[in-house]
């Protein structure tokens, strides 16, 4: 690949590597956006459930009222026949057997309107506070359903922007970009942090700051061919940069021992997109 051919694809994926950045930050935030609302819909659930528990606490209290209640009237009729017997009593025996089932009675009576009362002060109480776990409900309800609304609206908004990157991104890729170097470099700028071309400064990798061998950046020097990053994976081209160090004369004679590892590190790595 000619040195200004390479140039070329260099400043388009410099120009895709702006575009594919903002794209995927869409996709981040289409996948965040549900989460934000995962807590509402666990809160309704479980407001919903105590909901159907309150209201079947009501139903068996009222069961329990009705029945009292009729518990009660049985025994008040009861005693009022008792006592209506006493008019045609005969014998004392007789008086002394109905006056100790009327007592009886009464009792029964007096203790079964207690609980008449009282099932019915619970049923009142529960009725009430159905009533208000009701309206409560329906609150939550309607929140939840209209943040569901706005969050398919934000979804689809935020659809149609990546709809609009990525064919942005076609445009440029059009231009002269490879389908196998737009692959790797997408790959790249989604898990390296936005960033998949960076220069060399020196020896020095500007992703990842990692120091390069001398062979392996005279390489990068020359762009004959599209280089990566033997430790980030990011795409590199050689930027003249007054504050670079000069590794050279220091790491000369080590370079030259590592020549054969070096040699590895040409235009044909093969990117392993699994690990980037």
């Amino acid at each position: 690949m000619a040195e200004n051919e390479l140039q070329q694809v260099h400043n388009l994926l410099i120009q895709l590597q702006d575009v594919l950045k903002k794209k995927f930050a869409l996709e981040s935030e289409i996948e965040e956006l549900p989460k934000n609302l995962s807590g509402k819909r666990t809160d309704l659930i479980k407001a919903n459930e105590e909901f159907l528990a309150l209201t079947d606490k009501y139903k068996l209290a009222k069961e329990t009222a009705n029945r009292t209640a009729l518990d009660y009237e049985t025994a008040f009729n009861q005693r009022v026949s008792s006592e209506k017997k006493m008019e045609s009593v005969a014998t004392q025996r007789e008086f002394d057997a109905l006056s100790k089932e009327i007592e009886e009675a009464k009792i029964t009576e007096t203790g079964l309107n207690k609980a008449k009362k009282a099932t019915q002060e619970e049923v009142d109480s529960l009725s009430a506070l159905v009533a208000e776990k009701q309206t409560a409900l329906e609150e939550m309800t309607n929140e939840v359903n209209a943040a569901e609304a706005e969050l398919e609206a934000q979804v689809e908004a935020k659809k149609a922007e990546i709809v609009t990157y990525e064919e942005a991104c076609q445009s440029i890729k059009a231009q002269g970009v490879s389908d196998n170097i737009y692959t790797k470099f997408a790959s790249i700028v989604k898990n390296k942090n936005g960033l998949g071309i960076v220069p060399v400064h020196g020896q020095v990798c500007q992703g990842c700051n990692m120091i390069l061998p001398v062979q392996f950046v005279n390489d990068v020097r020359i762009g004959n061919s599209t280089m990566y990053c033997p430790y980030c994976s990011r795409i590199l081209f050689y930027e003249e940069s007054e504050d670079a160090y000069d590794y050279t004369s220091e790491l000369q004679v080590q370079d030259e021992e590592d020549q054969t590892v070096t040699a590895d590190f040409g235009s044909d790595v093969d990117i392993d997109l699994d690990s980037i």
